[in-house]
């Protein structure tokens, strides 16, 4: 079944024939994150996926915090106000290109105050190990798209930066210079177990 998979989206042109920009990729890996954050949410807008501890902050620290963020990752012009919100200098913000990455980059880091995130055992963590590394890995790489940096079960566990279990294959992969033909990878290649969305 896998190599049916990987022939037909390497006739759908996966791979992409264009050399990619720095704003395709910007768009592609906000594309992933989000549709990481869609899968694991299920239909509640308040889970998450474990990415980052629970920082807790009042409303207008979290606008604050993300203005310094979004200053630190090159948005030298970002201000926030509490009548008017997020300016990029004179101009609206974006959340297209390398700005939404940023954003989305801070938004991880600084969850807004009330946010809550899921809570994944041991055994959750297992179940999801196994089934990067059994089933989407190779899913992934027949489909034409390698993954780097795959962490042993014992690494996954402990987490690392961040929120045990906070990889996923999608996050270290090489993937298609095009949101499209993402999009077509990840409706092959589900990024989490049948059942997982909306259980945790």
């Amino acid at each position: 079944m896998l190599l049916a998979l990987g022939a037909t989206l390497a006739l759908s042109g996966c791979a992409g024939s264009a050399p990619p920009n720095t704003e395709q990729r910007a768009d592609v890996a906000h594309f992933v994150r989000s549709a990481l954050d869609q899968s694991w949410a299920g239909d509640s807008r308040l889970n998450r996926p474990p990415t980052v501890e629970q920082t807790f902050v009042l409303p207008n620290g979290w606008g604050f915090r993300m203005q310094r963020c979004m200053n630190d990752t090159g948005f030298s012009a970002y201000r926030y106000d509490q009548q008017s919100g997020f300016t990029n200098g004179l101009e609206r913000t974006s959340d297209r290109g390398t700005e939404g990455l940023a954003w989305y980059y801070c938004s991880e880091l600084y969850p807004t105050y009330d946010m809550r995130y899921s809570d994944v055992d041991d055994g959750e963590l297992a179940s999801l190990y196994d089934y990067y590394s059994a089933w989407l890995v190779p899913c992934l790489r027949l489909a034409g798209v390698d993954v780097l940096n795959i962490p042993s079960a014992v690494q996954f566990r402990a987490g690392g930066l961040g929120y045990p279990g906070s990889w996923n294959p999608y996050l270290t992969a090489r993937l298609p210079d095009s949101t499209v033909d993402t999009a077509r990878v990840l409706q092959t290649c589900a990024p989490y177990p049948v059942g997982w969305a909306g259980e945790h």
